[in-house]
């Protein structure tokens, strides 16, 4: 299970690791989280998974599953950015940045490429087309 620090770990679900990377409890979205180590929804699994998953619909993952794999995963901390989806105004901010971020690397790309194109402040232009 793939693991981020959360700045809103009541959001989340929430871990603890024993030192050897195995997780000892996994609650989801408590009241009053006992850490700020969150499941960041990566997992590294074989195809045994599939046959512990919930029967009944609608099941949660979080909730219906997860909980009874606790002392059999092993968790292991992301060193990299993780931007917590968790609330709506959150995703929104999200889509925002991944657009930002997606137009910053576009407009890179065709600064080192040319491709006839043109760069204009956030704009890229070609004689049919205009991005920005």
């Amino acid at each position: 299970m793939g693991l981020f620090e959360s700045s809103w770990p009541a959001d989340c679900g929430i871990v603890s690791m024993s030192t050897d990377g195995r997780i000892r409890s996994f609650q989801e979205k408590p009241i009053s989280p006992a850490s700020y180590l969150a499941n960041a929804g990566i997992y590294i699994t074989n195809s045994r998974l599939l046959d512990l998953l919930p029967r009944q619909i609608p099941s949660d993952f979080g909730h219906d599953l997860l909980p009874g794999l606790v002392g059999l995963i092993h968790g292991f901390l992301l060193d990299v950015p993780v931007v917590d989806i968790g609330t709506p105004e959150r995703y929104r901010r999200a889509q925002s940045l991944a657009r930002s971020r997606a137009a910053s690397r576009l407009m890179s790309a065709f600064r080192q490429q040319g491709n006839g194109w043109s760069v204009g402040g956030r704009t890229l232009r070609s004689e049919q087309t205009a991005i920005g």
